[in-house]
C-alpha cells in the first residue's frame, strides 16, 4: 500500500480484479514512504497490475466472440456505410474494401482493439464506382468476408 489516504477516500486503493483473475485495478496517489520523487499527495492515478503469464497484460479473448462482419448498414448505400464487426482477440486487425475484379479499392488498419463487438464508417474513396465490393475483416490470419452494394 503507498497510498497516503488519511482523509482522502479517493485515495484508498479499493482494488477491483478482473473476472478472469490476471489483472488487479486500483486508485493511489502513491505518496506513502516515497517523498518528492512521486509527485502530490492529491495527484491521484489508476493503475493496473496484471500477471505476465496470462497475456503480457492483455485479458484473454471473452467466450462467445468470433471473427465476423455482423452487419452493414445501409446496403445499398450512397456513402460511407455503418459496419458492425466482432473481433476474437487482442491481434491486429484490418478491413479492406475489394472490388470484383479482386483489387483493393480501400484498406484501414484497425489497430488492436481487443475482442468484442466494434463499429466504424467505412467511407470509400472518392471516385470509387457504383458496383458490387466485397467488405473483408482479417485478424490473425483468418478473414471474413461480406457483399456491399455502392450506388453513385
Amino acid at each position: 500500500m503507498h497510498s497516503a489516504d488519511d482523509g482522502c477516500y479517493r485515495c484508498e486503493a479499493h482494488p477491483a480484479p478482473s473476472r478472469d483473475g490476471t489483472r488487479v485495478l486500483f486508485a493511489s496517489n502513491w505518496a506513502q514512504d516515497c517523498g518528492a520523487a512521486c509527485g502530490s499527495g492529491t495527484d491521484i492515478k489508476d493503475y493496473i497490475v496484471a500477471d505476465a503469464a496470462a497475456g503480457g497484460g492483455n485479458p484473454p479473448p471473452p467466450d462467445g466472440f468470433r471473427l465476423a462482419l455482423e452487419e452493414i448498414r445501409p446496403n445499398p448505400t450512397q456513402f460511407g456505410p455503418l459496419i458492425m464487426y466482432s473481433l476474437e482477440s487482442w491481434a491486429p486487425a484490418r478491413i479492406e474494401l475489394v472490388d470484383v475484379a479482386g483489387r483493393s479499392v480501400l484498406q484501414r488498419d484497425l489497430g488492436s482493439p481487443g475482442p468484442g463487438q466494434h463499429a466504424l464508417i467505412l467511407a470509400p474513396p472518392a471516385g470509387t464506382r457504383t458496383g458490387v465490393y466485397v467488405v473483408r475483416l482479417t485478424q490473425a490470419g483468418h478473414s471474413v468476408t461480406s457483399k456491399m452494394v455502392l450506388r453513385r
